[in-house]
């Protein structure tokens, strides 16, 4: 038998390794790989022993150990990637990381990176975590198929979100009291919502930690309005949000568009000077209008004015469009000054809107005035008394006469267009008429009797001459 021939035959059965230092086995990459199951070799690839069962070649490792994790919580509404740094042994090269939700959905960490066999920084997006899916576990796989997993170690948890806007959130009075705006935050995660300031001043108001309601009675202001800026504070399960508000608290003495007076009644307890100052009507805008105080008592709020210089003659509009669409008497247009009048200052809205039993009537004849006032025995608008009377009221109460008040003022109503008409007729006994105060925007032609007359296009006085003159017309409960 040859010597090729006895290697040929022989066989080793039952090896047995006496050595300590251990049994070298085939080594190579993986593409050096042979193919006869039941193979053992060293991957050099891999790093890894491994042996081949006739399908497949499975690696000899002993799988990973995860200790903990540095993140807890992740707001998945936070936008942008949340880091994690996962600490445990056994981490090897290509290891892979997969975020295990609690009811199945799970999904795989956008970059891993092995800094050890003891560290891996893990990075996913924080909109992956849901909220339904926590807690969430960590899962760690190498390259062998061996993993670990530590569950429940991730919840998700979400800032509240703001419901209201931010900027102003009331106008009130210094006076006011009660609540007066409520702002209102939700949690995503349903958690209970608490609010605090945290910066800023509410102006002597406080806000409610449980319902957000900002009330109680605010600070007291010598005039005008002051706006006080504040940031507030929604915090859910140690989670939160921070918005900034403001409130705008006036003093009601008619300085501010804020602080808007009704009529010439508070001002007067104010004792406030002649002058243009704000005031709000019913359901209209505010505006400015004149208030006179130095005449019979003072408290005279503005309603309309009337003037025989042809440029200066309104067409008043009819009281459907008296403030939100008329541009001629708009939200912060001044009206009825007592030095000036122009197409933009006719009619106030008090003129529809305010109730009186007190009128005055004012001229600057030629730089001489003169005022008459009327008492009613009722309260009722301007617009009303001038379409529902037809006979002439009594004599004035109290008068400082000047042209062209020389004898008592009618308020009529008109026949036609829905109108009505002052005038008066014992100047120099002509029929009284009504160019003054048609109330749907048209006019009339009058005769010499009227307080300020035209007559086919002529401009004159009562007494007959052409010096401009102007009425303003005033009432007061």
């Amino acid at each position: 038998m040859t010597k090729a021939r006895d290697l040929a035959d022989f066989k080793l059965t039952n090896i047995s390794d006496t050595g300590t230092e251990g049994t070298k086995v085939a080594s190579g990459t993986t593409a050096e790989r042979g193919s006869t199951a039941g193979q053992i070799r060293f991957n050099s690839t891999t790093g890894l022993a491994e042996y081949y069962t006739g399908t497949v070649f499975k690696s000899i490792d002993t799988p990973p150990t995860i200790s903990s994790i540095d993140v807890t919580e992740v707001d998945s509404q936070a936008g942008g990637n949340q880091t994690i740094v996962i600490t445990g042994s056994g981490f090897g090269s290509g290891a892979n990381v997969t975020f295990v939700g609690a009811s199945g959905t799970n999904f795989i960490a956008s970059t891993v990176t092995v800094n050890s066999v003891t560290q891996i920084t893990a990075v996913a997006p924080k909109a992956s975590f849901l909220n339904a899916q926590e807690p969430y576990g960590v899962k760690v796989e190498n390259t062998s198929a061996l993993s670990a997993t530590l569950a429940s170690q991730i919840n998700v948890d979400s800032s509240p979100a703001w419901s209201t806007a931010s900027g102003n959130i009331a106008n009130i009075l210094d006076s006011a009291t009660g609540t007066h705006a409520t702002i209102s935050a939700t949690d995503p995660d349903g958690d209970t919502v608490s609010y605090s300031l945290l910066s800023g001043s509410l102006g002597g108001l406080a806000i409610g930690s449980s319902n957000g309601a900002i009330s109680g009675d605010p600070t007291d202001l010598s005039s005008g309005s002051t706006t006080f800026n504040f940031t507030t504070r929604a915090t859910a399960n140690g989670k939160t949000a921070d918005r900034a508000f403001n409130i705008i608290i006036a003093k009601q003495d008619g300085t501010t568009e804020a602080g808007a007076v009704n009529d010439g009644s508070t001002l007067l307890s104010l004792s406030k000077g002649d002058g243009n100052y704000w005031f709000k009507n019913g359901s209209d805008n505010a505006y400015q209008a004149y208030y006179l105080s130095t005449v019979d008592g003072g408290g005279w709020t503005y309603l309309c004015s009337m003037s025989n210089n042809v440029s200066d003659h309104e067409y008043w509009t009819s009281s459907g469009s008296h403030v939100t669409t008329d541009t001629r008497i708009g939200q912060t247009t001044k009206v009825g000054t007592l030095t000036s009048l122009t197409k933009n200052s006719s009619k106030a809205p008090a003129f529809w809107n305010l109730n009186f039993n007190k009128v005055l009537f004012y001229v600057n004849y030629g730089g001489t005035i003169g005022w008459e006032r009327y008492n009613f025995n009722h309260n009722n608008t301007l617009q009303h008394f001038m379409l529902n009377n037809t006979s002439t009221h009594t004599a004035p109460a109290y008068s400082n006469r000047q042209q062209p008040f020389t004898g008592t003022i009618y308020m009529r109503n008109a026949a036609v267009n829905d109108g009505g008409i002052f005038a008066t007729t014992d100047i120099i006994g002509e029929s009284s008429g009504g160019l003054i105060m048609n109330v749907d925007g048209s006019y009339t032609n009058g005769w010499a009797g009227e307080i300020t007359r035209n007559d086919s296009g002529r401009y004159y006085n009562a007494d007959g001459t052409t010096t401009d003159h102007t009425v303003w017309v005033f009432g007061k409960a």
